[in-house]
């Protein structure tokens, strides 16, 4: 899953990969233009991913991979500020 990274870091991503309906799909569900400007993270899925993982300990989950594309140095903030029970506003706002 993307680390912290922006909207528009991702459309960049998804146009250079080839991504055409992906990237055309985000470009739709941009509500305004600040918005893509804007740094976001996976919290809630990461949130729901462990909750899912600590009700079913059978069910194949035993980590995830984060593609860095906001770069490492936020990303690995935001691990950290996510282990420490901050979520992503400390490391998003940075």
């Amino acid at each position: 899953m993307p680390g912290v990274a922006s909207l528009k870091t991702l459309i960049t991503y998804a146009t250079s990969c080839g991504v055409g309906p992906s990237m055309n799909f985000l470009l739709k569900q941009a509500r305004n233009i600040s918005k893509i400007m804007t740094m976001s993270a996976p919290d809630k899925l990461i949130a729901e991913l462990a909750s899912y993982r600590a009700t079913d300990p059978a069910s194949g989950i035993v980590g995830c991979h984060l593609f860095p594309f906001g770069g490492m140095l936020r990303t690995a903030e935001w691990i950290y500020a996510l282990i420490e029970g901050e979520g992503a506003a400390r490391a998003v706002a940075a």
